[in-house]
């Protein structure tokens, strides 16, 4: 049976990712807006990691293989990969035209993207989540997969003071080599610091599930909440940061409210299906609405007047996408996650 309740957060963590690209109620109040898209917005795609971490982490511990999951989640991530090349080779040729050098120097600038920093500016997800996957698998694989929760303990609290605290890396002279360009650092936290812990975190919630009971679970994640929230003043306060990438207080909080959705999956909601779809076609085409939007408004930046009208307009003009496809393509349904 699946569980509505992760359906149900799963679409507004999309809505949130939108958010994050489009900054809604910036004209009104900047606080607010910062609060919603550098602050609670950053939650989403960690909590992507942590879904997908948790059901991958289920299998392999219950004796079963998670190789076509990696595919399947491939096959996905060629797709829209190929969606946003055609984009992006379309731009180029109308503004620098076309020849053998402009088509080979994409091609190596887009297999580079393709298989280190994404396929375009969200899909850094994508490489992340395949390379947590197939490391997950070969250490179950290698019967090694007690090291897994220490090693994304130690990396996450590295990431943490590296995108969160970068100052106190002065006292720890050994993580200079992660600063020696701003790419490299961005490949490598996203993909090493941020995504194998994060997708990883799905262990020890499928281990915590057995042990904790409905009331333990639901008062770990207000304090949780509490926490992260003091460390987001702390941080705006103090240490004046552009956004809540990694904040030490972001894993206790995913880590429970996975473990308070899987408690309360709620069966009884109708759309869970529906919202698990939505969300993935939301999250993986929003740009192309923020671009149509764009050239509908002929504005060159996302980022301007009465961007929460652009916010809500591109929400609409995807989901509206989304149900013409869903209407005129209709999908066999599944038993299971």
């Amino acid at each position: 049976m699946r569980n509505k309740s992760i359906d149900f957060t799963r679409l507004w963590g999309a809505i949130l990712v939108v958010a994050i690209h489009t900054s809604p109620l910036l004209e009104i109040n900047s606080d607010w807006s910062f609060f919603i898209t550098q602050g609670i917005a950053r939650i989403a795609v960690p909590f992507f990691f942590a879904v997908s971490g948790y059901y991958t982490c289920k299998r392999l511990s219950e004796g079963k293989t998670a190789w076509r999951s990696v595919w399947n989640i491939l096959k996905i991530y060629i797709f829209v990969s190929m969606v946003y090349f055609c984009v992006e080779f379309a731009h180029t040729v109308r503004e620098t035209g076309i020849s053998i050098k402009v088509i080979g120097s994409m091609f190596l600038r887009d297999t580079y993207l393709f298989f280190c920093a994404g396929s375009y500016f969200h899909l850094w997800y994508f490489p992340a989540l395949l390379y947590a996957m197939i490391t997950v698998c070969l250490l179950f694989q290698w019967k090694c997969q007690k090291l897994i929760l220490p090693l994304a303990g130690v990396l996450y609290i590295i990431g943490a003071v590296c995108v969160s605290y970068p100052t106190l890396t002065a006292y720890f002279p050994f993580l200079s080599f992660l600063f020696r360009s701003e790419e490299f650092f961005a490949v490598f936290s996203r993909i090493v610091l941020r995504g194998f812990p994060l997708f990883s975190s799905g262990l020890l919630i499928y281990s915590l599930q057995k042990w904790l009971s409905k009331k333990q679970i639901a008062g770990f994640l207000a304090f949780s909440a509490v926490l992260w929230l003091a460390e987001y003043g702390f941080m705006r306060c103090f240490w004046q940061k552009n956004s809540m990438l990694q904040p030490i207080s972001l894993y206790p909080l995913i880590l429970f409210l996975m473990l308070f959705l899987l408690q309360h999956p709620a069966a009884s909601f109708p759309a869970g299906g529906y919202c698990k779809t939505t969300a993935s076609f939301m999250y993986y085409f929003h740009p192309l609405g923020i671009l149509f939007v764009q050239r509908f408004t002929e504005r060159p930046t996302i980022v301007f007047a009465a961007v929460t009208e652009i916010f809500l307009l591109v929400g609409c003009v995807v989901y509206a996408v989304d149900i013409w496809i869903k209407k005129h393509f209709p999908k066999k349904k599944k038993v299971s996650n």
